[in-house]
């Protein structure tokens, strides 16, 4: 079972990959949920990149991945396409 020190170590981690120290701007939903998207693509790349290739090499670790990779995908698509909307969206979402 994890203890707190080792949580909060974890949680330090965590944070240095997909935190964000201040607001998105301009403060719109949309630069909010494309700032989500890209954190959260961070982390799965963080967990392709740094934490799968520590694990034992598993039937588990190897699904893992597997589901991970795919998800990474789609949020990479769906950042691809955010940059394909019309100039006035586009514009927010780039910022």
């Amino acid at each position: 079972m994890m203890n707190i020190a080792q949580r909060d170590r974890i949680l330090a981690s965590v944070n240095q990959v997909i935190g964000r120290k201040e607001s998105v701007v301009p403060n719109t939903p949309e630069n909010n949920s494309h700032d989500r998207l890209l954190r959260i693509s961070a982390g799965l790349l963080h967990l392709l990149n740094e934490v799968l290739p520590g694990m034992a090499n598993t039937a588990e670790r190897d699904e893992i991945a597997v589901w991970v990779d795919a998800m990474y995908s789609i949020t990479m698509i769906e950042a691809l396409d955010a940059k394909s909307l019309p100039p006035h969206n586009s514009a927010r979402l780039a910022q």
